[in-house]
């Protein structure tokens, strides 16, 4: 009664403040906040790296209070990426590995794993995770790398700003302005792994009103298996969008984007458990998977340094199989207004997010019932106290959440910043964090058969109330900038984590349908606590205008312990599912005017429970501008080993496979 009645207070309150503009309060400060919000990074560059992501609003990298790095669109052209998993790899804290060839693990501090479900990912502020599971499928989303302006990346809690499942960080990518992507820009890639081509068209209706379009395809060959076998993961998206930005006048700005993709994903080996012998059944499936969405975003400018934004995107996304499939539509509305009354920065909102989803039942893998609403309120809001002008700062922010699976949730942080000059800042951070349930709480998987009369089923339950994992992060970082040549930045932070998931066992019995067997449920539960700590450390040494080296080492350790209650034996393993340590080092030069060479070296830790050894990788490329407008490049990726094994799956039993060496050519023209 109390939990139904208080989520009808909070949903009232939550859509009377998404459409409340309120009137503009006092504005003092020195620095005009529209005009840094209005401009993008490449326009900003001389002033410092800008970022949107840390409060929701623009400001200098080096005066954030949180542990961030930023991948321009710089690094991901000398890089090589030929996928947003393979850019993230730059980041320090941020653990990539590639299941197969349209499978990735992709984690920060920790908890690695297909469907992790601790980072939080979006494009454009839309979230991309799926809500099965909370985590986010890689192969059905497809940020043209071209169109990619920045990612930003926070490693630790977002949910103060972000909400639930910014547990362990968050992802950003932000795409470029349509007035930045003018002309007409035509590239294609073709490997001995790869081939991809993408067009782009941009132009002017008026001064202020400017468009892209776009489409893109790309495709990716199987691979091979730890056996040394063929494997069935082939992988191909293609997609198209437009972008419309709008400067309606100099308060008013509107911008209104989508895509449409549509592409298929391979599972190599799929393993089916079933009651008659042999007890099970092996095959190569594919996903197939369509999506699209559109997205609107209004700024207004009320006063000097005092912004509200209203931004809507609808979302829709199949996957489906012979064996499975799930389709969900979200509807998502958020409002934020920024104002100054100085010492007080002011940054409040609210949202509502209503998803409908629809499952089909096959096999192994069943949902009850198949089809679901849930929604979502939340309210935050932040006060950014300026204790000592441009030298001493205190943040305080909470966000308050209420979902269909474990109700109020409310995230917290608190932060301090002291930037004693240009040269040095120093910041300290509290949060609490919660990866809420998903609709898996409703799932059933059948793992396996153990042969017998009658045979045995051991399959995993989901079970619907399940609590919120949370975490309480204590965070410190040293930013040292001592010339325009050299930057270093160090983050440390000791996590302390309870109610994570784990798999209980319950007590057998005897099922007559379809024929007699043995059930053994494995019911999900929250018996499980432990910690995380660690630090990062990166730097950039430009040493002149043709060199520059990028480095980063991270070291994450993780111990985990089951309370006294429970009978789980295997969620523990997280602990050795990632890596304690991981190194890169970037080279980018450019010898001569019209030539680049970039190499790429990282080294990442053995996954003990995964059984994977420590393993060093190389990329490297090389590209030559005959004249402006033309690009050349060739280049090589995993160039140590011919083929090296990084992660296997969970939950869903399929064949990994091996990352193999690789080269590619591409031509970019532009005109």
């Amino acid at each position: 009664m109390f939990r139904k009645k208080s989520k009808q207070i909070f949903s009232r309150l939550i859509i009377f403040t998404a459409f409340y503009i309120p009137l503009p309060p006092p504005a003092q400060a020195a620095t005009n906040t529209r005009m840094l919000h209005a401009l993008s990074l490449d326009e900003l560059s001389d002033l410092d790296v800008l970022v949107t992501s840390a409060s929701k609003k623009t400001q200098k990298l080096s005066k954030t209070a949180t542990a961030m790095f930023v991948i321009t669109q710089d690094d991901i052209q000398n890089s090589g990426a030929t996928s947003i998993p393979e850019a993230l790899r730059m980041a320090p804290g941020i653990h990539v590995a590639r299941i197969d060839v349209n499978k990735w693990s992709v984690t920060s501090r920790g908890f690695s794993g297909r469907f992790a479900n601790k980072l939080l990912v979006m494009i454009d502020g839309r979230s991309v995770y799926n809500p099965l599971f909370s985590g986010t499928h890689w192969d059905s989303h497809n940020a043209q790398m071209e169109n990619i302006d920045r990612i930003e990346i926070i490693r630790g809690p977002g949910a103060a700003m972000w909400g639930a499942n910014a547990v362990n960080g968050m992802i950003n990518i932000i795409t470029k302005t349509a007035k930045n992507t003018q002309g007409t820009m035509i590239s294609s890639t073709i490997g001995s792994e790869t081939y991809q081509g993408f067009a782009r068209h941009g132009g002017a209706v008026t001064d202020t009103l400017h468009y892209r379009i776009y489409g893109n395809y790309k495709y990716f060959d199987d691979s091979y298996d730890s056996l040394g076998e063929d494997t069935a993961d082939q992988f191909d998206l293609g997609q198209t969008g437009l972008r419309l930005d709008w400067q309606i006048d100099n308060k008013n700005k509107l911008t209104i984007f989508g895509n449409y993709n549509k592409g298929s994903s391979g599972h190599n080996k799929l393993t089916t458990p079933q009651l008659t012998p042999p007890f099970f059944t092996t095959t190569d499936q594919r996903f197939d998977h369509l999506g699209g969405n559109i997205n609107i975003h209004w700024s207004q400018q009320l006063a000097e340094n005092n912004i509200f934004d209203l931004k809507i995107y609808f979302d829709s996304m199949t996957r489906e199989s012979n064996t499975f499939a799930q389709t969900h539509h979200t509807l998502d509305i958020e409002s934020n207004h920024q104002f100054i009354a100085y010492p007080h920065a002011i940054n409040w909102g609210a949202g509502y997010r209503v998803i409908f989803d629809d499952f089909s039942n096959e096999n192994d893998i069943t949902l009850t019932p198949t089809n679901k609403n849930t929604q979502l309120f939340s309210f935050f809001i932040q006060d950014e106290i300026s204790l000592i002008p441009e030298q001493f700062k205190a943040i305080f922010a909470i966000r308050i959440e209420h979902n269909d699976y474990s109700g109020l949730e409310y995230q917290p942080t608190a932060r301090l910043i002291w930037t004693p000059n240009e040269n040095h800042s120093l910041w300290t951070a509290f949060s609490r964090a919660v990866r809420t349930p998903a609709r898996n709480t409703d799932i059933r998987v059948d793992q396996r058969v153990i042969p017998g009369a009658p045979p045995t089923l051991i399959s995993i339950f989901g079970r619907s109330d399940m609590d919120s994992e949370e975490v309480f992060a204590y965070e410190a970082g040293y930013n040292f900038n001592p010339s325009d040549q050299l930057k270093l930045s160090l983050a440390a932070f000791y996590n302390k984590y309870d109610e994570l998931l784990t798999l209980e066992q319950l007590t057998p019995s005897l099922v007559t349908s379809p024929i007699p067997h043995i059930l053994i449920p494995v019911v999900s539960d929250n018996k499980m606590q432990g910690k995380s700590y660690g630090f990062e450390i990166s730097g950039t040494w430009k040493s002149s205008e043709t060199l520059t080296l990028n480095a980063a080492y991270t070291f994450t350790k993780i111990d985990l312990k089951y309370k006294d209650n429970s009978l789980d034996t295997s969620s523990v393993r997280a602990e050795g599912e990632s890596p304690q340590q991981q190194f890169s080092l970037r080279l980018d030069t450019q010898p001569f005017t019209a030539w680049r060479a970039n190499l790429w070296l990282r080294y990442v830790d053995s996954l003990p429970a995964q059984q994977i050894k420590a393993y060093l990788t190389l990329d490297a490329r090389l590209a030559w501008k005959p004249f402006d407008g033309l690009e050349l490049s060739v280049g090589g990726q995993n160039l140590i080993n011919s083929r090296q094994m990084e992660y296997n799956p969970e939950i869903v039993s399929i064949s990994s496979s091996k990352v193999e060496r690789s080269v590619y050519g591409k031509i970019v023209l532009q005109f």
